[in-house]
C-alpha cells in the first residue's frame, strides 16, 4: 500500500467473500480497490478477516491479515476457485473512500447497503493488521 493523495477522496469498490475451503473451514476475503491506482485499474488489495463486516464490532479491534492481492474480476466472482482452493460466494458489496490509504495505516468510510460505517486500518506487524469501527454515522443510501 502507498500514500493516495485523492482529494477529495474518490469512490471506490469493495466486496467481502466468503471462502469456503476443500477442508469445510471458512473465512472471509475483504477486497478493497487500492486507492493508490486509477479507479477501476489494477489488482485489489485483500485481507482475510473470521467474521463478516455486518459483526465488527465498534470500537474493538478485528485482526485481519494481509494477503495476496486478487485479480479485479473477485469483485463480480461466485464460485469454485482454481487448483481445489475451494468456493467464494458474495456476503456484501460496497463503495469506500480512502481519506488517508499509506503502508502502515488506513481511514475508511465505508457504505454498503444497509450501513454507512468509519473505519481504521493500523498494521500491526508482517502481515498483521487491525481494523476498528470507529463510527456508523447512519442507515446507508440504497446502492444499486
Amino acid at each position: 500500500m502507498a500514500n493516495t493523495t485523492d482529494n477529495p477522496p474518490i469512490p471506490r469498490a469493495g466486496v467481502l467473500l466468503k471462502h469456503q475451503t476443500p477442508d469445510d473451514a471458512s473465512h472471509f476475503d475483504w477486497l478493497l480497490e487500492n486507492p493508490t491506482q486509477q479507479p477501476g485499474s489494477g489488482p485489489l488489495v485483500c485481507f482475510r478477516v473470521e467474521i463478516p463486516l455486518n459483526e465488527w464490532p465498534d470500537n474493538s479491534p478485528v485482526d485481519l491479515v494481509r494477503i495476496a492481492d486478487h485479480r479485479r474480476l473477485y469483485l463480480d466472482y461466485e464460485g469454485p476457485i482454481s487448483g481445489n482452493r475451494g468456493s467464494v460466494t458474495r456476503v456484501c458489496r460496497f463503495t469506500f473512500t480512502a481519506t488517508q490509504w499509506s503502508d502502515t495505516e488506513a481511514q475508511l468510510r465505508i457504505t454498503t447497503l444497509t450501513q454507512t460505517l468509519d473505519a481504521a486500518l493500523q498494521h500491526v506487524t508482517n502481515n498483521r493488521w487491525q481494523l476498528k469501527c470507529l463510527a456508523r454515522p447512519h442507515p446507508s443510501p440504497i446502492m444499486e
